[in-house]
């Protein structure tokens, strides 16, 4: 290959980011420019890139600008640990007509993990036991009336069968609310024995089923097969969800630790992910059919 054609073929890296925080994704854009018809491309393998991880390599495509070809590549990373770490050159090589190969790098790149902020200072509130209403029977006075006043113009025999009615009927049942079940199932977690890096999976995973049918109850909204990224991209647009990104994002990062990471957030952070699901239902009450909010 002349000079001229060599000048013409280049490779380039680029990050859409610098900076992100302990299970963060971000984007890796690989693009190759070669003269078309000047030689062979073999795809770089993927390098070894300490402290990150590949979430997904993506398709390789190719597309003729003019006289070249240009070939694109979109990879998704992300990492569990803190601390600076470096990208290293991709090789491309590309065999030419006469049987010389080049190698075509890109340049290096950095990246800087960081840890979520986390409040160690503030302490782990008890769960309070859950305070069931008691049935105001006063406010049902007027139709009990009513009842009373049809009864006295109906024959003694309509009346008495009335009235054996009314004492065969069963009191409700009385349904448990979404907020009353998720409050329920968090004090029964926090009593869980749940110890070492398998437990910690298991009330993680536990911890986080618990949100997900809350949220699904409360708002109708299905979360239960979304990434974490992708939920707290739906707090920035959700109006109702919005005041819970805070909660929601120091459970599900937490959790994501715990479960892919293979690390031990320990039991501090474990309460604090437990009372951040609590004052999630907390801050999102039900309706009560006998009247009132939690």
């Amino acid at each position: 290959m002349s000079g001229n054609t060599f000048a013409q073929v280049k490779a380039t890296a680029k990050s859409d980011a610098r900076q992100i925080e302990i299970g963060d994704q971000f984007h890796l854009f690989l693009e190759v420019q070669v003269p078309n018809g000047s030689g062979k491309l073999s795809w770089a393998k993927i390098p070894e890139m300490q402290g990150l991880e590949i979430v997904d390599t993506g398709t390789v495509d190719s597309a003729l600008n003019g006289k070249d070809l240009i070939y694109k590549q979109k990879l998704t990373l992300t990492g569990f640990d803190s601390g600076v770490y470096i990208i290293p050159a991709f090789d491309f090589p590309l065999v030419e007509a006469s049987g010389n190969t080049l190698n075509i790098q890109t340049d290096t790149l950095s990246l800087s993990v960081s840890t979520l902020p986390v409040d160690t200072t503030a302490a782990i509130k008890p769960i309070k036991d859950i305070e069931e209403v008691e049935r105001d029977w006063w406010s049902y006075w007027p139709w009990f009336l009513a009842g009373l006043v049809a009864c006295t113009v109906l024959v003694f025999l309509l009346i008495r069968i009335f009235k054996t009615i009314s004492r065969k009927r069963k009191a409700p049942k009385n349904v448990e609310k979404p907020d009353q079940k998720a409050l329920r199932l968090l004090q029964e977690l926090k009593a869980m024995p749940l110890e070492g890096e398998d437990g910690q999976k298991q009330y993680f995973s536990m911890l986080t089923q618990v949100v997900k049918d809350y949220i699904e109850a409360r708002f109708g909204i299905s979360i239960a097969e979304m990434t974490t990224d992708e939920l707290l991209k739906l707090t920035r647009q959700n109006n109702e969800l919005r005041p819970l990104r805070t909660e929601l994002k120091l459970i599900f990062r937490t959790a994501d630790l715990a479960k892919f990471a293979k690390a031990t957030p320990g039991t501090e952070a474990q309460g604090q992910c437990l009372d951040a699901a609590v004052l999630l239902v907390r801050k999102t009450p039900m309706e009560r059919e006998e009247g009132g909010k939690v």
